[in-house]
C-alpha cells in the first residue's frame, strides 16, 4: 500500500498517511486531505496524484516551494514519485516521505533446486538448538578433563542463552518504540539487529500477497559496502519450502551442490538463511539473508539468531497490519457515515467490493424537501436560534432518512436531497423515499408544535420525489468532489419540490408505477414544469392517511 510518511520538523516525529484516494490536497487549509499547520505552508501547497499503479506530485503555484530530492519543482508541473522520495515543503517546514509497498524492491529469482544435503533445518521455536546441560550425576561420576570439558560446554550454553536473551530484549526495545506501527521501521529495525548480530550481506523480508497467494518483496537492505550485490538473485526454491514447511533453513554451499548455469553459487552466494514469520494466525512472510564469502559461511548460532528476530518481528507486522485494517475501517466510516445509512457503511467496511461508489448509470428515486417562508423567518429570528433550529431540523431528518434506506446527497440552505437505490439498488427504492416523505411531515407537525412553545413561527416543508434514471459518482474538482447524482430526473424531482406547497408531498407518475398501491395518491392533473416541453402528470400522497 502506498503511503505518506509526515515527519515533523521541530520533533522529527512522524505520522502516516494512506494514499486510497484518487487525489491527496496537502495544505494549511483545513478542507486539505493532510493538514500541516505552518505560516509557511500554502493554503493549497501539493497534491499528490493516483492513476492506476502510479503516483505524481503537482506543487500549484505555492509561494515558498517545493523540494523533491533536492530538487526545486516547477509550479504547476506534475512530476513522478517513487518509493524513497523526499519531499521538503516550503524550505523545510514539513518533509514527506514516499512510501510504496505495493513496488517491492526489483529483486530476480532462481528456481534451481539446492542440495539437500547442504541443508539445516530447524522450528520456529528451536532457538536455543540441541545443545542442554548435562545431568549433574553423570557429571560428578565423571574425570576432572572431562568434567572441565562439560563445564566448558555449560559456560556457552549460558552464554548462548544470555545472547539470545539480550538480542530479544534489543528487538523487543527496538520494535516497542516503533511510531505508529510503522512497517518500515519494523523492517528497518529488524535488519540492522540482523546486520549487527550476523554475518548478513543482504537481508530480505518478504510478505504473504494475500490476493496472488504468493510472496513477495517488500525490503530489501545490504550492509554497508556491499551494495554492488543487488542484482543476485533469490531463491524461490528455498522460500517457498520455508513457507511450506514453516520451518527455518540454513543452506551452505557443498560439493554435492550443481554448478550448473543459474545457480546461487554461479552469482557468488555461498550460503542462505530463512526463517518464517508466523503471526497471531497465518504466515506473514519470510526473512530471507545470504552472504558471498566463499569460505566463511553461516552456522546453526546464525540460524537460531535469525529464529530469534522473525518471532518478535513477525508479531509486530501482525500489529501493524491489525492497526493499518483498523485505521482504513475508521476512515472508511469517517467518510460515509455523513451521507450512508448504517448498514450501509458497515457492509461497505467488511467488503469494499460489494457497493460500487464510481460513476454509473442507476435508476434511482430522488427526493427534494425544503421549508417553506424560511427567509422571512431568518429575518425576523435571533440567527442563532436560526442555525440552532436548521440543526435540529436536519439532524431529525437524518435519522428518517437512513432510517429508510435512504443516501444523503446534500443539505442546500434549508433544503436537503436524499437518493433512494445509490450506492446499492433494491426494489424498494421508491417505496422507502415515499414512506422517507411521509415520517418527515409527520414529524414536522411535532416539531411544528414544540417551536410554537418556545416563540417560533409554525414551519412546514415541501417535498418532490420523481424515479427514474441518473449518473451517480463522485463528482467534482480536484479541490473538493461529493458523491451525487445528476441529471434530468434530478431536476424533475426540483421542479416538483418547488411546485409543492407547505405540508404537500407530489410525486411524479414513474414514481407513481414503482410503489403500486403502498400508499394513498391522488392525481392531479398535468403540469407545465420548466425544463420540460410537454406537462407531466402530478400525484400528491395522501400522507396524512398513509
Amino acid at each position: 500500500m502506498a503511503k505518506l510518511k509526515i515527519i515533523s520538523a521541530g520533533t522529527g516525529e512522524h505520522s502516516t498517511f494512506p494514499l486510497t484516494q484518487s487525489m491527496v490536497r496537502i495544505g494549511r487549509h483545513p478542507d486539505n486531505d493532510i493538514i500541516i499547520g505552518d505560516h509557511r505552508i500554502s493554503r493549497l501547497h501539493v497534491l499528490i496524484e493516483r492513476k492506476g499503479e502510479a503516483f505524481r506530485i503537482k506543487d500549484p503555484k505555492s509561494p515558498n516551494g517545493t523540494m523533491l530530492n533536492g530538487t526545486e519543482l516547477v509550479r504547476d508541473q506534475w512530476y513522478p514519485l517513487r518509493p524513497g522520495d523526499k519531499i521538503v515543503l516550503a524550505k523545510g517546514a514539513a518533509t514527506l516521505e514516499f512510501v510504496d509497498e505495493s513496488q517491492p524492491p526489483e529483486v530476480s529469482f532462481s528456481d534451481t533446486p539446492v542440495a539437500e544435503e547442504a541443508t539445516v533445518f530447524r522450528s520456529a521455536d528451536q532457538i536455543i538448538g540441541d545443545i542442554r546441560p548435562s545431568d549433574a550425576t553423570r557429571l560428578l561420576a565423571a574425570g576432572p578433563q572431562e568434567m572441565l570439558r562439560e563445564l566448558a560446554r555449560m559456560q556457552r550454553h549460558v552464554d548462548k542463552l544470555s545472547e539470545r536473551l539480550t538480542l530479544i530484549s534489543k528487538l523487543s526495545q527496538a520494535l516497542g518504540s516503533v511510531s505508529r506501527f510503522s512497517l518500515d521501521d519494523i523492517y528497518q529495525r529488524s535488519i540492522e539487529l540482523l546486520f549487527k548480530f550476523t554475518p548478513a550481506d543482504r537481508c530480505t523480508i518478504m510478505r504473504m500477497d494475500r490476493d496472488t497467494d504468493q510472496l513477495q518483496p517488500v525490503c530489501t537492505r545490504y550492509r554497508p559496502g556491499r551494495e554492488e550485490i543487488q542484482s543476485l538473485p533469490i531463491s524461490r526454491t528455498i522460500t517457498d519450502r520455508v513457507r511450506r514447511e514453516q520451518q527455518s533453513l540454513l543452506w551452505t554451499h557443498s560439493t554435492a551442490d550443481s554448478q550448473a548455469p543459474g545457480t546461487l553459487v554461479k552469482h557468488g552466494i555461498h550460503s542462505v538463511m530463512c526463517a518464517p514469520l508466523i503471526g497471531l494466525h497465518a504466515l506473514v512472510g519470510v526473512l530471507y539473508v545470504d552472504r558471498q564469502s566463499p569460505t566463511e559461511f553461516f552456522d546453526v548460532d546464525d540460524l537460531e539468531l535469525l529464529n530469534t528476530v522473525a518471532g518478535p518481528t513477525a508479531m509486530a507486522i501482525d500489529n501493524a497490519l491489525a492497526f493499518e485494517q483498523l485505521r482504513r475501517e475508521e476512515m472508511t466510516r469517517a467518510a460515509y457515515n455523513r451521507f450512508l445509512p448504517p448498514h450501509l457503511v458497515d457492509k461497505l467496511v467488511a467488503s469494499p467490493e460489494a457497493i460500487q461508489l464510481g460513476g454509473a448509470n442507476k435508476v434511482v428515486t430522488i427526493l427534494f424537501s425544503d421549508i417553506r417562508e424560511f427567509t422571512t423567518l431568518a429575518e425576523k429570528t435571533d440567527p442563532r436560534n436560526v442555525v440552532e433550529l436548521l440543526n435540529d431540523y436536519f439532524t431529525e431528518m437524518t435519522e428518517i432518512v437512513f432510517a429508510n434506506n435512504g443516501t444523503l446527497d446534500k443539505f442546500i440552505g434549508d433544503g436537503l436531497m436524499v437518493l433512494f437505490g445509490a450506492p446499492e439498488s433494491t426494489p424498494q427504492d421508491a417505496i422507502n423515499a415515499v414512506r422517507a416523505a411521509i415520517e418527515m411531515q409527520q414529524h414536522m407537525v411535532v416539531l411544528g408544535q414544540q417551536l410554537r412553545r418556545y416563540g417560533f413561527p409554525l414551519i412546514r416543508i415541501g417535498i418532490g420525489i420523481n424515479t427514474g434514471e441518473v449518473t451517480v459518482g463522485y463528482i467534482g474538482s480536484e479541490r473538493r468532489t461529493d458523491y451525487t447524482a445528476i441529471g434530468d430526473a434530478v431536476n424533475l424531482a426540483a421542479r416538483l419540490e418547488g411546485r409543492a406547497a407547505p405540508g404537500q408531498i407530489l410525486i411524479s407518475e414513474s414514481t407513481v408505477a414503482q410503489i403500486g398501491d403502498a400508499f394513498p395518491v391522488r392525481r392531479l392533473g398535468p403540469a407545465q414544469v420548466k425544463g420540460k416541453t410537454e406537462p407531466i402528470e402530478v400525484f400528491e400522497v395522501l400522507w396524512t392517511k398513509a
